[in-house]
């Protein structure tokens, strides 16, 4: 998950105007979901926006929406957890269409208007 931190100090933050965050159900992933939008406002960055990922119950998406958004980080997406998609990457297949992939292709489709 720090990976994702790396890139600051490097210049990149420096060509956007958005940073788009996935947070995963966890306590460490929420955090570095903050420490990143710190991050953004420090180099100039105008918005960071938060996808949540591996979704399994409303009851999470709204706790995390909910302390996101306490922290002032919009919740642009949510996908849901998806036993096909983690199958298919322990077994290294191709992907089949789900719940996630239409979520994924909705926020796609409204982050690259055409």
């Amino acid at each position: 998950m720090e990976a994702g931190v790396e890139h600051f100090g490097r210049g990149v933050e420096t060509s956007v105007d958005r940073v788009l965050v996935i947070v995963e159900p966890s306590f460490e992933s929420l955090e570095l979901a903050l420490k990143v939008k710190e991050l953004a406002a420090g180099a100039g960055v105008s918005k960071t926006w938060a996808v949540l990922n591996k979704i399994n119950s409303d009851e999470i998406a709204t706790r995390l929406k909910k302390e996101l958004g306490k922290r002032g980080m919009e919740v642009i997406g949510i996908i849901p957890y998806s036993p096909q998609i983690f199958d298919a990457c322990l077994e290294g297949h191709k992907l089949d269409a789900n719940t996630a992939s239409e979520e994924i292709k909705r926020l796609v489709d409204n982050l690259l208007p055409k």
